[in-house]
């Protein structure tokens, strides 16, 4: 922070002298302290949405204990759901979104704890409804960026006869191109298989975007307390 501030001290105070003229500075000089103050502008925006993140959620760098596993939404706790998922495309949904969702649809499958396979929506099996959006944030909340949306649904019958399955959606709001990322699509499937919001930064499910692609053993924790341990369908 002290470093970032000093050099932002130094671009502008050189700024101020090319301004007005103090002293001469070729152009191509000026070129650089112009993209230097970008640049930092930029760090700035970054610290800012993360310091924000922090007092909102407490942020941590790892997992708070032993075991620790990230929260699951309140609407599946206690639900007995099959491993199982089909997958199917919103009409429109672009081939760049696509593959996205397909890299990320990759990342729960290796797990072994989830199953996701392409299919429509069939009655009472779990299925998950990938798509896009377009939203744009209202003014003056422009730092924090919604990427996109997602979450489980659940349908339940309970009787003679007892059945419950997930119609879930995972969306990206392609309004903003950064939303196209793995790392997004990864986090919306989260949500759609139940997982929530972490307050660990090694965790899939942390709600700014940090370009992380993989799961943490916490995810996979969380994942095993909605559907059990890998391979054990029953």
């Amino acid at each position: 922070m002290k470093s970032i501030f000093g050099w932002l001290v130094v671009f502008l105070g050189a700024t101020w002298i090319v301004k007005n003229n103090v002293i001469t500075i070729p152009s191509n000089v000026q070129q650089t302290f112009q993209n230097g103050i970008s640049q930092i502008t930029t760090g700035l925006d970054s610290i800012v949405d993360s310091n924000w993140n922090f007092n909102q959620n407490a942020s941590s760098n790892k997992d708070t204990a032993v075991g620790a596993k990230t929260p699951s939404e309140s609407i599946v706790n206690d639900k007995n759901l099959s491993k199982i998922y089909y997958y199917s495309f919103a009409d429109g949904t672009s081939d760049a979104v696509r593959s996205v969702f397909n890299q990320a649809i990759a990342t729960y499958n290796a797990t072994g704890i989830v199953q996701l396979k392409p299919g429509e929506t069939k009655g009472w099996l779990n299925h998950i409804t990938l798509g896009t959006y377009q939203k744009a944030m209202p003014a003056g909340k422009e730092n924090v960026l919604e990427l996109g949306v997602g979450g489980p649904e659940i349908m339940e019958q309970r009787g003679l006869v007892s059945r419950i399955a997930n119609h879930a959606s995972a969306k990206l709001n392609i309004y903003y191109g950064k939303s196209i990322s793995q790392s997004v699509a990864t986090h919306e499937i989260g949500h759609a298989l139940g997982l929530d919001h972490s307050t660990s930064l090694r965790s899939i499910m942390y709600p700014l975007d940090r370009g992380q692609v993989t799961l943490s053993q916490a995810d996979i924790n969380g994942l095993k307390a909605i559907y059990g341990e890998a391979n054990s369908e029953s």
